[in-house]
């Protein structure tokens, strides 16, 4: 019997001491444990504010690029659009462009189709809305020179968009948009022609030009700084066929 207890109360001991060890093991390693310093702080603080900068002129960038983009294709797919309807529906169609603002101040391009009602051109108070109208924000149209290296691009270098005042006398229109002002109007015939409409009432008093062109610049501010410039593309139009084609800087 003496033998027995003795055995179980070494026992006893042996599992005790196997539950403590790994306890005091872990709480004299936690003492060896170093904190990290003032310094190695400062060096991590440093890289993360540095990384966070160029994620945000990243960002910059892309926002900038995708504004453009966006007015770039669209203004390029309505102008397409009103070719396709004036030839489909033999009749003369316009686009209509109006540089403004945007409720935060910033730039924006307002487009809008028209399409004649009767196939005439002599009474441009009937004309029916072609498709919805489209706000670009962050942009601004103009008929400035672009860069060389898209320069450099276009076949043959085009009119640019003449300044208008014309505003469409249409109920279809957004209600904030009726008595807008377009500044520029570009017209297709119904054989597919891109010409350049001053409001005239006769199709033999616009001029033919082998090509039209606006420039599309970018612009965040009141104008664009150099960077946008730099960023200026070209929505070209080929004023005997009504092709449209947009060039922008080629990728250094």
């Amino acid at each position: 019997m003496q033998i027995e207890f003795s055995a179980f109360r070494d026992a006893r001991r042996i599992h005790k001491s196997s539950l403590v060890e790994p306890f005091r093991h872990h709480r004299f390693a936690s003492r060896n444990l170093r904190a990290f310093s003032l310094v190695e702080l400062l060096v991590v603080m440093a890289i993360i504010a540095l990384i966070a900068s160029f994620s945000t002129s990243a960002m910059r960038s892309m926002f900038m690029g995708n504004a453009q983009q966006r007015a770039l294709t669209g203004i390029s797919s309505a102008m397409e659009l009103a070719r396709q309807t004036a030839i489909a529906g033999s009749t003369y169609t316009w686009v209509a462009l109006a540089q403004g603002k945007n409720k935060i101040g910033g730039n924006s391009v307002t487009a809008v189709i028209f399409a004649s009602k009767d196939g005439s051109l002599d009474d441009r108070t009937k004309i029916r809305l072609v498709d919805r109208v489209q706000v670009y924000d962050n942009v601004m149209i103009s008929n400035t020179d672009p860069e060389p290296n898209v320069a450099n691009q276009i076949p043959t270098p085009g009119i640019s968009f003449d300044s208008v005042s014309f505003q469409p006398k249409l109920d279809e229109l957004p209600t904030a948009m009726r008595g807008q002002s377009f500044d520029h109007m570009i017209m297709f015939t119904p054989t597919g022609e891109a010409v350049l409409d001053n409001l005239e009432t006769s199709l033999a008093a616009i001029p033919l030009r082998q090509a039209l062109q606006l420039t599309v610049t970018p612009a965040k501010g009141a104008t664009p700084n150099a960077i946008e410039r730099k960023s200026a593309s070209v929505v070209w139009i080929n004023g005997i066929t009504g092709a449209v084609e947009v060039f922008q800087p080629a990728a250094s």
